[in-house]
């Protein structure tokens, strides 16, 4: 059995624009991780690149434009799903 106490699932609405003080630049996959998760300390940055975004199975570079991954692949749902796994150490 899978121990899905290792897994979290969340669900937001997140802004397809920023808010000030960097209004009007779109929201990136990294900046909708960051509101998921509540993450304001600048440090986090290491962790986010530690880990690999998926939509679809595709990885999603961290900078992808939120709105363009909603009007580019988006379930029949009309939801946009992301997976975001640790990523595996370099050998």
């Amino acid at each position: 059995a899978v121990d899905m106490t290792r897994f979290h699932v969340s669900q937001l609405p997140v802004p397809l624009v920023r808010a000030p003080p960097a209004g009007g630049e779109q929201t990136t996959v990294a900046d909708a991780f960051r509101l998921c998760y509540e993450i304001t300390d600048p440090a986090s940055s290491a962790f986010v690149s530690s880990c690999v975004c998926l939509c679809q199975g595709i990885g999603v570079p961290w900078e992808t434009p939120v709105a363009w991954l909603a009007d580019s692949l988006f379930y029949a749902d009309c939801f946009l799903h992301l997976v975001v796994v640790a990523a595996p150490p370099l050998s």
